[in-house]
């Protein structure tokens, strides 16, 4: 990937500071749109949902 690609990268590239819990929704083939994509960034999972989902946290 080109470096111009990072702005528009999905998901997008987050530099880790002191990680204290990921929430990850995993998505397989066939792949649900980037429009449903960004509506699960925001909580919003009213007209489909990730196949999987991943709440962790760690502890210090």
């Amino acid at each position: 990937m080109a470096a111009d690609d990072d702005a528009t990268a999905y998901p997008p590239t987050i530099h880790v500071g002191n990680l204290k819990a990921v929430n990850m929704d995993i998505d397989i083939p066939p792949h649900d749109s980037d429009a449903e994509h960004q509506k699960w960034l925001k909580g919003d999972y009213s007209t489909s949902q990730p196949e999987l989902q991943i709440d962790q946290e760690f502890q210090p």
